[in-house]
């Protein structure tokens, strides 16, 4: 840091002579003490050259005299401490974080002043990578107070910072972020400003902003998307994925770079735009949420919908949101059963939803996944602990497959799918298998 130093204090005297002559006085102070010292110092040192008869007839004397001058000082001599309790530390024993921080904030001091002696028209200043070695704390500070710091300055610059940072980016403007994207070997530059002036009137638009300000920004370093549900898909994916890796090959999902978000089936749908924008292969995996569609009781009757267990009909429907106003864009349950795969993609984005396994469908995941693994529920129902009372008096597996929807229900009402989930990370995880209607979306998503 000491070159640092040494350009901002040669900058910086340039227009400010004064500064720089305090400077200069006490280092010339500091000269001629030394010389003093020097003299005694080195006095017998000096007298041996006389023995040789140097420095000639003309009796020169030699001497050792000092010279520092302020831009040498600094130049390697000048360092950082940090003081704990008087006890000083050098730089070097400080994360790499901070002396990062602080070299950046230097070198913008020091590219004022030369800017301002310039006297530029345009001025940008280009941050790569800000993010190196500072920790996520770090990286939310820097960027929310950089502009600041900069306008309080009187610093009138353009500010770029190329980032890798999800953090960076969650405390960012929304529509000063430009997305660059890969494909067919050309970079494509989205610019978000011309998102938010698209869609300014969309109710997406504040949602969007407020979720990924909560730090969802990984879809902006991902090739891929998975948008998903709740606790349990988030806490299973990583095994769904793993359980896949010897099929799908070269094409496994661990080896690519994915966004996995958690978002409720009610607002997947507000990440439509986005994702379109982008242009970023998704898959969204959501239940089918049936209800059956019925008239209350009382004098003044009206509409009221019911969760209820799948099955036909044209009162049964679905409360997805994202199923009715997305992909496939249906609202009936016997529909969206009957959907054939390719109205369930819509350009790069791919809905999975419960589909028909065993001759039964299933209402959510949980329920999906008992149906496909009724023999490993049998098998170990003595050790899933969230359904061990529901399903302790059945005596094959055949009648946990029928009582699916039961079992299922008593997970929801007693709030027990995370330990629903855990016990399927804890209990023989290499005994089930991945649910029909997410392997498939999976595969879809891995080519």
């Amino acid at each position: 840091l000491s070159k640092v130093f040494q350009k901002h204090y040669e900058l910086k005297n340039e227009d400010s002579k004064l500064i720089g002559k305090d400077l200069e006085d006490a280092v010339g102070t500091a000269n001629e003490n030394i010389d003093d010292k020097l003299k005694d110092f080195f006095k017998s040192f000096v007298e041996s050259f006389n023995i040789f008869g140097f420095p000639g007839m003309q009796q020169q004397n030699l001497e050792l005299k000092s010279n520092l001058d302020v831009s040498n000082m600094l130049k390697g001599n000048v360092k950082l401490y940090y003081n704990h309790a008087n006890k000083y530390l050098s730089e070097k024993y400080n994360g790499l974080g901070f002396s990062n921080l602080i070299y950046i904030i230097s070198e913008i001091l020091s590219y004022q002043i030369l800017n301002e002696k310039d006297e530029r028209d345009l001025t940008v200043i280009f941050i790569e990578e800000p993010e190196a070695h500072m920790h996520p704390q770090m990286q939310d500070v820097f960027i929310s107070q950089i502009t600041k710091f900069i306008a309080d300055k009187g610093f009138k610059v353009q500010l770029i910072i190329s980032t890798h940072s999800s953090h960076i980016i969650s405390r960012s403007e929304f529509s000063s972020i430009r997305y660059f994207s890969q494909k067919n070997r050309q970079t494509n530059v989205k610019d978000l400003f011309d998102f938010n002036r698209e869609f300014s009137q969309n109710e997406c638009i504040n949602f969007l902003k407020q979720y990924l300000n909560l730090g969802e920004c990984d879809l902006f370093f991902a090739d891929k998307a998975i948008l998903f549900e709740g606790t349990v898909e988030r806490l299973l994916l990583p095994i769904f994925i793993e359980k896949l890796s010897a099929p799908l090959g070269a094409n496994c999902l661990k080896k690519q770079y994915l966004a996995r978000i958690e978002v409720g089936g009610a607002y997947m749908d507000k990440f439509k735009e986005l994702l379109n924008f982008l242009e970023l292969k998704t898959l969204l995996i959501t239940d089918l949420d049936s209800v059956k569609k019925g008239q209350s009781s009382g004098a003044k009757p009206r509409t009221v919908y019911s969760a209820c267990q799948v099955e036909a009909g044209d009162d049964i429907l679905t409360s997805n949101s994202t199923l009715k106003k997305w992909i496939p864009g249906k609202e009936k349950i016997s529909e969206l059963i009957e959907a054939n795969e390719a109205s369930k993609v819509e350009g790069l984005i791919r809905v999975a939803y419960q589909n028909k396994q065993n001759d039964k469908v299933g209402r959510s995941f949980e329920e999906a996944f008992i149906i496909e693994n009724a023999d490993y529920i049998f098998k170990n129902k003595d050790e899933l602990l969230s359904i061990e009372n529901r399903i302790a008096d059945f005596s094959t597996a055949n009648e946990i497959l029928h009582a699916s929807y039961d079992i299922q229900e008593h997970i929801d009402k007693n709030s027990k799918k995370t330990n629903f989930a855990f016990d399927l990370i804890t209990t023989n995880q290499d005994e089930w298998l991945v649910p029909t209607y997410i392997k498939e979306g999976l595969v879809w998503l891995a080519k």
